[in-house]
Formats: structure tokens, C-alpha cells, sequence
């Protein structure tokens, strides 16, 4: 099914009203999804291939109380990326110019999974435009990489060569989802990953180069360097950043308050 046509009905299925702007940032066509009034509030997604839209959920309870951006990052959802965008200094770079670009000064930063890895770096590579952190399941806290993230960057490989119940079932023992809710919207949001995966443009990305590149782990004295406020949230039945590595990191982050979320898996948000 074509792709813009599946991410068109999932945005349709949001209750509150959602702009779909394109862009041009550090020379990469970027995508963006905007709503909501309010301070500014920058999310940023994991390692999947649908991108922003993963954000689903979350966008109509959040535009009530803030003004909600969602970049697709470079190579994900409708945006491009070249092959020199896989590192981190390139990528702070893009996420400086695309707050310059839609006319953001500062920021509330919200990240989950390799996003939220992503939003602890943009905090130290530009600390006076991000206002706070709020940090879901994060990467980039454990002192080595985990060989799971390897094993979740293959399943947008995956995506596009096997089953849907196969990849249930690798989702499933990533402990993704600790329960798994049938809703039309989630079933527009897999169609629409899947989509995505399949394209040429996608395929032409190295995945599992650019994925181990952006959830590096940081070092235990960049952390004590982050100092804005910073809420941690950790899934309790996550497999990919098991809470007790939130936990210990969190002693050396000096403004950060830490909760467990209860029986949820990685993707805490679309349960």
C-alpha cells in the first residue's frame, strides 16, 4: 500500500489537529509533524523506521498543554538522509539547524529509545536551547552497547522480508510490547513502518551502521555534565534497557527525578 497514503489515514485517527510540514535542514529533506499551542516541545524517536508517527499516542494529549514538534529524523519516515549523516556530530548539526529553521529557540526535548540517547547529546552540544529533558527507555546509558540493539536495527530489515506473525513474535521476545493492543491506529502505524522499510530509499541506508553509530553509549562524566531538570522513565518489563541500567545512571545525573513504569515493555507509549 502506498506509503503517504497509510500515513495520511494514521494522522487522520488523531484527535487533535496535525500539520504536515517538509522542509529543507543542513541540506536534507526533512519532514515534520506539528500541533498544540503552548511551550515548545521537541520529540524525538527511536530507531524505527515510521519516525515521527511512532509518536501517535502521545500527540493529542500533549498539543493540549504544548506546542508539539516531531521531525522525522534523517533516513526515517518521509525524510532523507546520505551516507555521511550516520555519525553524531552530523546529526547534532541537522537537529541545531532544524530548531533554528522553524523558528524554535529553546526547548523542552523529549526522547525515547535512540531519541532520548540523541536528546542527552543535543543537551550538552547545545545546552541553552533545551529547557528540560524527559528521557523514555532510553539508550545511551549502559557503560558498553547492548547486542540487542543490533538485534532491534535488524528487525527494519526484517520488516521488509518477512511475515507479520514472524515479526510479531521477534518483537515480541524484545519485549516490545508487555501487552499488545489490537487498535486500528497501531495496525495503521505497522503498515505504515512496514511501507517505509520497504522503500528503495530506506533500503539504500545502512541500518545497522547508523543505529549502532546513534546509540553509543555516553560517558559516566557526560552525564554528571547534564544540567537541566531531566525526568528518566523506565519500562519495567523492558529487554532492549532493562531498568536497573536507568537506575544506576540516574545517580550520576544531577537534576533527574526516576520512575519505573509498570508492566510495559519497550514501546511503553504505544501500549
Amino acid at each position: 500500500m502506498d506509503c503517504q497514503f497509510v500515513r495520511e489515514e494514521l494522522l487522520a485517527q488523531i484527535a487533535a489537529p496535525v500539520e504536515e510540514q517538509a522542509i529543507t535542514v543542513a541540506g536534507i529533506d526533512t519532514a515534520y509533524l506539528a500541533t498544540g499551542k503552548g511551550q515548545p516541545l521537541l520529540l524525538l524517536h527511536g530507531a524505527t523506521a515510521g519516525g515521527a508517527l511512532s509518536w501517535y499516542p502521545l500527540l493529542s494529549t500533549l498539543a493540549k498543554r504544548f506546542r508539539v514538534i516531531v521531525p522525522d529524523c534523517p533516513g526515517y519516515g518521509n525524510s532523507t538522509m546520505r551516507p555521511i549523516d550516520h555519525t553524531i556530530p552530523r546529526f547534532m548539526q541537522w537537529l541545531d539547524a532544524f530548531l533554528t529553521t522553524v523558528q524554535i529557540d529553546k526547548a523542552t526535548v523529549m526522547g525515547t529509545s535512540q531519541g532520548g540517547a540523541l536528546a542527552m547529546r543535543y543537551a550538552l552540544f547545545a545546552p541553552t536551547r533545551v529547557a528540560k529533558l524527559v528521557l523514555i527507555n532510553t539508550a545511551g546509558l549502559s557503560s558498553r552497547m547492548s547486542p540487542r540493539i543490533a538485534l532491534f536495527a535488524a528487525g527494519n530489515f526484517l520488516l521488509s522480508r518477512c511475515s507479520t506473525q514472524l515479526l510479531q513474535k521477534f518483537f515480541e521476545q524484545l519485549f516490545l510490547f508487555q501487552h499488545n493492543p489490537h487498535t486500528l491506529r497501531l495496525q495503521l502505524y505497522r503498515r505504515y513502518t512496514r511501507a517505509v522499510a520497504l522503500s528503495p530509499a530506506f533500503q539504500q541506508v545502512s541500518w545497522l551502521q547508523r543505529t549502532i553509530q546513534l546509540n553509543r553509549p555516553l560517558q559516566l562524566r557526560e552525564l554528571q555534565q547534564i544540567q537541566q531538570p531531566t525526568l528518566l522513565l523506565a519500562s519495567a518489563k523492558d529487554r532492549l534497557f532493562p531498568p536497573k541500567v536507568a537506575r544506576e545512571a540516574s545517580a550520576y545525573i544531577p537534576q533527574v527525578q526516576f520512575h519505573v513504569v509498570p508492566q510495559t515493555g519497550h514501546a511503553a507509549f504505544l501500549e
